[in-house]
């Protein structure tokens, strides 16, 4: 959900069905996707497989994209066909105002190019092109019908992109003449046609401070996963946000407590707002349920559901993982809504699939409380969980 949208839910009852208009200044940053209509073609030819796994290379593909825009303070719009959209509301004066803005945005484009070097956009022959432009912008948010809405945006900065689009080839990342100018000596590249330019290079952003970032975006819950990692300084760095953000929920995920923890951490376990949910693993027929909804099928064969669930000892993931694996094995067919293994899977034990890696001894972990959950969704955090972190939180 983008956070025009998540700040509006925040203040009005109706803010998702109701129709809104916003006008402000902004830098917005598209991202296109080169060579992925004919990945897209090559695994057309494959069927179901094929469009089975377009739905993970596309989650593979666009959620690092989606976090680095995060990272950079940026807002993703949408998807319009194989890009990405992503806008940047006007910084305070305090921040450095548009500029800042703009710089998040043309730092964000350099950081999705270095993303585009990695393995994986190499392996399947994907680049980007990237163009970031500036000005008025409107955020509308039409529709309703049903419950269900559109946010639409508009203003000088797509009239700029569009030229810029025509001048970016793969791998560059362009800016429009004006963001240019408003970067001044901030940054660095190749003036091209019409005073847009290539920028290889940008000053880094000023930061924002935490507690004024959770004010702005007006945070409710913040997630920090695999605490078991951090050391005793990310520890109190944690405790001070406690203790110096605004209200809020603080969630942290983490393994079991080890016997020494570090005193930040003893201090938050003790303070009175800190609150526990233990979570058991998943019953035999949680197990069903979770595998059915997987495959999509009514029912699943005793033998599958009972191998599953004794191999994966009723983590959440694992079992999802192990159903992904035996589907993938073609050791599955789904017929008449039931799913049952083939008959040539013979013997399961010898198929060679991966153990949970974990401890017999970890099957009891303690999970965090988490505040104004209601006893509904629980089940659903239940299956969310992988059994061996034990979230809890503080706040």
């Amino acid at each position: 959900m983008p956070d025009f949208l998540a700040r509006r839910a925040q203040r009005f009852a109706h803010a998702l069905t109701a129709e809104a208009s916003e006008c402000f200044r902004g830098a917005v940053l598209f991202a296109d996707v080169s060579g992925f209509t004919a990945l897209t073609e090559r695994l057309a030819q494959k069927g179901s497989v094929g469009a089975e796994e377009l739905s993970r290379l596309l989650e593979r593909l666009f959620s690092p994209m989606v976090q680095l825009v995060s990272t950079h303070g940026g807002d993703t719009l949408h998807f319009p066909g194989d890009a990405l959209l992503a806008l940047w509301p006007e910084a305070d004066e305090a921040e450095g105002g548009l500029a800042a803005s703009v710089k998040r945005a043309v730092a964000c484009g350099l950081a999705l190019q270095s993303l585009a070097k990695e393995a994986f956009f190499q392996a399947a022959a994907l680049s980007l092109r990237v163009v970031v432009g500036h000005g008025d912008v409107q955020v509308l948010l039409v529709g309703g019908h049903q419950g269900r809405g559109q946010v639409l945006v508009r203003g000088e900065p797509f009239t700029q992109l569009g030229g810029l689009e025509k001048a970016a080839a793969p791998g560059e990342v362009w800016v429009s003449s004006p963001s240019w100018q408003l970067l001044g000596s901030e940054a660095q590249g190749h003036v091209g046609p019409s005073g847009m330019a290539k920028v290889t290079a940008v000053a880094a952003p000023r930061p924002r401070s935490l507690p004024r970032l959770l004010r702005e975006e007006g945070a409710s819950i913040i997630v920090l996963e695999d605490c078991h990692w951090m050391d005793s300084a990310s520890w109190e760095l944690v405790r001070r946000l406690v203790s110096d953000a605004p209200a809020g929920s603080l969630v942290l995920t983490l393994r079991p407590i080890p016997e020494q923890p570090p005193l930040a951490l003893e201090r938050l376990r003790e303070m009175a707002s800190t609150q526990w949910l233990s979570l058991a693993l998943l019953s035999g027929e949680e197990v069903r349920e979770l595998v059915c909804a997987r495959l999509g099928v009514e029912r699943v064969q005793d033998a599958l559901a009972a191998f599953i669930l004794r191999k994966s000892e009723g983590h959440p993931f694992f079992c999802e993982e192990l159903t992904q694996a035996l589907r993938e094995q073609e050791l599955l067919v789904a017929e008449h809504g039931v799913c049952r293994l083939t008959s040539e899977a013979g013997d399961m034990e010898s198929v060679g699939l991966p153990s949970t890696g974990w401890p017999v001894g970890g099957a009891g972990m303690r999970v965090g409380a988490f505040a104004g959950v209601q006893v509904g969704a629980q089940p659903w955090i239940r299956a969310a969980v992988f059994s061996g972190a034990s979230p809890w939180h503080a706040r």
